[in-house]
Formats: structure tokens, sequence, C-alpha cells
């Protein structure tokens, strides 16, 4: 939740602080530091009501593990296997095999369409149209990715390459 802010402090030294300003870039740049945050791209994508967005890292910036992908879907954050595999083969030119991209990635979408009581702690979902959902996270990436020297719309979709602002 970027509009929360909160330190973390150990030892009397602060380790972490997020200043709650409702910026993605700003949590982002919080959470894996302002280097990393101007190698990201910014995803920005929607199709019939499911809108996509936050910050990518492919090349140098992927990982040998997924510990490093973070999904939220209607704001909380969730685990699923079909968004990150939806990801991966959208980065599928972009990064190395035995390798994974790192994301903070932002899904909105109408709450009838995911079921967030599969897991006790609700951190799993299952979703009415996994095939719909898969197809637009994959062909979103894929579409930014591709436009890798340019910030042009893609057809009906919103998808924009946008490079992280950085100040």
């Amino acid at each position: 939740h970027p509009d929360v802010s909160f330190r973390f402090t150990a030892d009397g030294k602060t380790v972490f602080f997020s200043p709650g300003d409702g910026k993605q870039e700003t949590a982002v740049m919080s959470i894996y530091g302002v280097n990393t945050l101007k190698q990201m791209f910014r995803v920005d994508g929607s199709e019939r009501g499911l809108i996509l967005m936050g910050y990518l890292g492919v090349g140098e910036l992927s990982r040998g593990n997924r510990s490093q992908q973070q999904f939220f879907i209607n704001g909380r954050a969730m685990r699923s296997n079909l968004l990150s595999e939806a990801v991966e083969e959208g980065c599928r030119q972009r990064v190395m095999i035995g390798r994974f991209p790192m994301f903070a990635l932002h899904l909105t979408m109408p709450y009838e369409a995911v079921d967030v009581n599969v897991h006790p702690a609700k951190t799993e979902v299952r979703f009415r149209d996994s095939g719909a959902i898969h197809r637009f996270i994959q062909h979103s990436i894929s579409q930014v990715l591709a436009r890798l020297g340019g910030q042009a719309a893609v057809h009906q979709r919103t998808v924009r390459l946008v490079p992280a602002p950085i100040r």
C-alpha cells in the first residue's frame, strides 16, 4: 500500500522507510532502492475491466528464484503460479533460462472474477476465467518489452513502456 508510511528500525538505525506518498514508484524505490528502480520499466495496461500497473525488471535484474515477484490483486498481496508464469512467458526473450523477472505488479479486476477464499491466509486465488487473465498478463508484458525503444500505445490496450521516473 503505497499510501501507508512506516519505518522499521533495528538497533536504533532505520533499516527501511516508506514515506506513504501514494506513489507506486516511491514504494518500489523504498523496497528495492533507487538504482534498481532506474533499471525497471513501468507497466500500464488495461483491457475489458482488467487493469495492470507496476514495475518490471528483466535482464540484469532477473533473479535465480521467484522471491522478488510481488503480485497485488485488488489491493491484496497474492501468490499465483498462473500470474507468475504469464509474466515469465511475456519476458521469455529478455530473461535467461533458469532466471526469473522481478516485479511488483498490481492487477485490478472485478471482484466477482476472482475467488480469494482458496487459501486460509487468503494469499492464493482462483480466477473465473484463468485463460483470459493469463493471456492478458502475458500479452501486456510481451508488448511492453517489445517496445523498449518507444512509448506508443498498443492497439486497443493502453499498454505503454515508460522508464521509471527518478527524482
